[in-house]
């Protein structure tokens, strides 16, 4: 019984193996040439609904970083991402309060204040 059993399946694998043997090849697409251009990461959406005071006070040789901040329509459940211009290298004191609904980037003479209301995040810069 064991033998028939192996000598049956030998044989529906040769079958297979052979109706292989009559399917048209595949082709392979080509190799794509080399691009000129460099893959980055993906871009970040940033929150459309920001609101921003005080702009004059602004660093002069600011530069922008994105950072998160809660989700103003949601703040338990996520967060949102935020374009500010902070001065160029230094690191912040960074405060925040217990559910991120506020957060406070301090740079010594320079400070960004970030708050996340109703469905606006309010952008304050102060000098």
């Amino acid at each position: 019984m064991r033998i028939k059993f192996t000598l049956a399946a030998l044989s529906l694998f040769a079958v297979n193996f052979a109706a292989a043997d009559d399917q048209p090849p595949v082709p392979v697409p080509d190799a794509p040439e080399s691009s000129t251009h460099e893959v980055g990461p993906a871009p970040i959406a940033l929150y459309p609904c920001v609101k921003v005071e005080d702009a004059d006070n602004i660093h002069p040789c600011a530069v922008p970083i994105i950072v998160s901040v809660a989700d103003p329509c949601n703040p338990c459940c996520g967060c949102r991402h935020v374009q500010i211009c902070v001065p160029p290298d230094c690191c912040p004191k960074i405060k925040t309060n217990k559910d991120g609904t506020k957060v406070e980037y301090d740079y010594g003479e320079y400070e960004v204040d970030i708050k996340a209301k109703r469905d606006v995040v309010i952008v304050n810069y102060d000098d």
